[in-house]
């Protein structure tokens, strides 16, 4: 019987050892768990605060452009318009008046590309196509408006949406060599689609410029898509999606 017991005795030995053993090794694993997850955790707390920081890094650029651009328009209209007028009022040459007129309303326009001064009352068709009539004498311009609903946009956003149709106009003057410019925007209670199509040779070679980095910057802000794709007869189509609650 006694050589039955001791040999039972390490029996019980092994089994608590291995008892002790997985228990050590389940211990080990959620202590491992524990610390993947909590530097998961602390990786996606950093990508996080780098995506806050980007957009507010975006967010006080546009804020630096918009001040500037208000600040030139104010020292155009009340410098230099100011200035023309008084030239104006004591010149007595016709001919002269004619040009310095053109000079006057010419620098009002440049005044008002830079601070609408209508952002808030107008809408967003009223402004594009007040910006477009600057360019009727160079371009055929077609402008089309399907509208089957209000979107809800704050001003802000309305003056990103004018920024990036500027933008989009102006490269097409500098650099599509193009005859017409062909607008159509869509609005409804969801969004705004717009497609801006050229029939020049496009400006692919500009994209990197900085036009195309404020297009991209405001983009950003508005949370929309965007995309430049040729078309069949040699330009190029821009095409943005906006919807009012930030999903595409």
């Amino acid at each position: 019987m006694e050589a039955q017991s001791t040999s039972i005795i390490p029996l019980y030995w092994l089994i608590g050892a291995l008892i002790l053993f997985g228990l050590l090794v389940v211990f080990i694993l959620l202590m491992v768990k524990a610390y993947v997850a909590r530097i998961r955790k602390e990786e996606e707390e950093k990508i996080q605060l780098h995506q806050k920081h980007h957009q507010e890094l975006l967010k006080n650029s546009i804020d630096i452009q918009e001040k500037e651009r208000l600040r030139i328009a104010s020292d155009i209209h009340d410098g230099l318009i100011g200035h023309l007028y008084q030239i104006q009022f004591q010149n007595n040459d016709p001919k002269l008046n004619d040009k310095i007129k053109t000079s006057i309303q010419l620098s009002r326009s440049i005044s008002h590309d830079l601070s609408p001064p209508l952002i808030e009352s107008s809408s967003l068709e009223e402004l594009f196509e007040l910006f477009l009539t600057a360019f009727e004498d160079s371009f055929k311009i077609c402008f089309h408006h399907s509208k089957l609903g209000e979107p809800k946009i704050n001003t802000t956003q309305k003056l990103h949406l004018y920024r990036i149709f500027q933008e989009v106009i102006v490269n097409i003057q500098k650099h599509a060599q193009s005859k017409s410019i062909d607008v159509r925007m869509k609005s409804s209670d969801n969004g705004i689609i717009l497609v801006i199509r050229d029939s020049g040779i496009g400006f692919k070679g500009q994209q990197e410029g900085l036009g195309m980095k404020n297009i991209n910057l405001r983009a950003k802000q508005l949370k929309a898509n965007y995309r430049f794709k040729p078309t069949p007869n040699g330009g190029t189509s821009f095409l943005l999606n906006f919807n009012c609650d930030g999903e595409h």
